[in-house]
């Protein structure tokens, strides 16, 4: 991982939940958009993530689907297309992930606005959650396949609030004068 893959897996993250803090994102298949975020946090990286995640990717084609107890994973692997560079992989698996709400019908129920495991967005939702606050990652070139594989740092679990809606920034901890591109200031915990 260099220092610029960090940087772009970082901002792609930071931009998606931009687009739903600021409500351009459509709910599902619903011709609708999703609610404003009110305290949309901004990602921060985290190297120790990183090396978890790194750990699990570097496994290559045995890499199973369950992730380790206590981390919350996205990956993603790609067998096809294998000469694309590792920012292109980074960005493609989080926008797979990132439209895993494009697939539901009906969208989310924005009146409570939970998150729901059997909804089949638990990808989405890492990403998308007002409680995830830290990210790593890591993407590695096996030789038959690309992981892209990213931990967080999310309290998200079944039947929680996915994000509070309502104006982008109203409920900053320091208030809407620190927001940037719908975005609170990263936590300082």
């Amino acid at each position: 991982m260099t220092d610029p893959l960090r940087l772009a897996i970082l901002a792609k993250h930071n931009s998606l939940r931009t687009a739903l803090a600021l409500g351009i994102v459509e709910n599902g298949q619903t011709g609708i958009m999703l609610r404003k975020a009110s305290k949309m946090p901004t990602l921060t990286y985290s190297c120790s993530f990183e090396c978890t995640a790194l750990a699990r990717a570097t496994k290559c084609s045995q890499m199973d689907s369950t992730p380790p107890q206590c981390i919350s994973e996205n990956s993603y692997n790609f067998t096809k297309n294998l000469n694309r560079t590792l920012n292109q992989a980074a960005n493609a698996a989080a926008q797979v992930w990132w439209s895993e709400l494009a697939a539901l019908e009906s969208g989310i129920d924005q009146i409570q606005n939970l998150f729901y495991t059997h909804l089949g967005i638990s990808s989405f939702a890492k990403i998308a959650s007002d409680l995830t606050t830290k990210i790593g990652c890591a993407v590695v070139h096996c030789n038959e396949l690309i992981n892209v594989v990213c931990h967080y740092q999310t309290n998200l679990t079944n039947a929680v609030k996915l994000y509070t809606a309502g104006p982008t920034c109203k409920k900053c901890e320091n208030g809407t004068d620190s927001c940037v591109n719908g975005l609170c200031p990263a936590s300082s915990g």
